[in-house]
């Protein structure tokens, strides 16, 4: 397998290896970050294309464009990656912005699996600077929080993709939200000592405001559902999904208690990136 090109077809195949499916397997992580990564590289706008394209497999040429089956150039190989830093032998050093191709080695699995995609940077850490969201890192977020998610989007009769995309935003992806890093929670829920899913709280910067720490992602989602789920109880239109939540004045709202204008749009296409990225893994099921 690690000689491979890099296909649509090969990354399904690569989905039903044990070291995809059994968590036990001492191989499992970094195999699945080689399917993450290679679907990010056939799928790098996150969307598709409205067109035939969308029914046929992707695979990256030589050149390290993305092509449909039927040569169809859908996507540009090429990233532009912003400037950053990182640390060689102790000493912090300044990456220039630049391109590289989708994948780390052009047209092959072999890249994917040994190699890691840098993380594209204003620089700083992780929480105490925004980092870019990588395609690569939401497909790891769906890895990491479909069945959790899943749970709770049956309980309210939503896509979970729905569930997905409104913990993501959140969130911050768990990696731009300071209190889905430190406390697990994905949805910007406040402290209340009746929560039995609660574990403790975080303060706000400020300290103005007790916001809830869980132990982990499901007991997030599950106090989401218990607190906010009747407002989208059925909801499917991820539109109408985030509307619901903002025009109830918990969500999307500006300290001075205004919306945030881009909230709805914003919730509504990170749900359908989610809903894009599921699609095409139950294509390979």
């Amino acid at each position: 397998m690690s000689t491979l090109p890099l296909t649509e077809g090969n990354l399904k195949t690569a989905m039903t290896d044990p070291r995809y499916t059994n968590s036990r397997h001492p191989e499992y992580k970094s195999w699945r970050d080689m399917v993450s990564k290679g679907f990010a590289t056939l799928y790098p706008d996150d969307a598709l294309r409205g067109d035939h394209t969308d029914q046929l497999d992707r695979h990256q040429g030589a050149d390290g464009h993305i092509y449909a089956s039927d040569g169809t150039k859908v996507a540009d190989g090429t990233i532009r990656v912003r400037s950053y830093t990182r640390t060689v032998n102790g000493q912090v050093v300044e990456v220039a912005a630049h391109e590289r191709s989708g994948g780390s080695s052009p047209g092959t699995m072999r890249g994917l699996l040994n190699s890691r995609i840098p993380v594209a940077s204003s620089g700083g850490s992780a929480i105490g600077d925004r980092q870019e969201i990588t395609p690569a890192m939401k497909e790891r977020f769906a890895d990491e929080h479909l069945a959790d998610a899943q749970k709770v989007a049956d309980r309210l009769n939503v896509p979970v993709e729905n569930i997905l995309g409104l913990s993501a935003l959140e969130g911050g992806w768990g990696i731009n939200g300071r209190f889905a890093a430190e406390g697990n929670n994905y949805f910007g829920l406040h402290y209340n000592k009746d929560d039995p899913h609660a574990s403790g709280y975080l303060l706000t910067t400020d300290g103005a405001v007790k916001v809830a720490k869980y132990p982990d992602y499901a007991a997030s989602a599950n106090a989401f559902a218990d607190k906010f789920g009747h407002l989208v109880q059925g909801v499917q239109d991820p539109r109408e999904f985030a509307k619901r939540l903002q025009n109830a004045g918990l969500f999307g709202i500006n300290r001075d208690g205004s919306k945030v204008p881009s909230y709805v749009g914003g919730v509504a296409g990170t749900i359908t990136g989610f809903k894009n990225r599921l699609a095409r893994r139950r294509g390979a099921s």
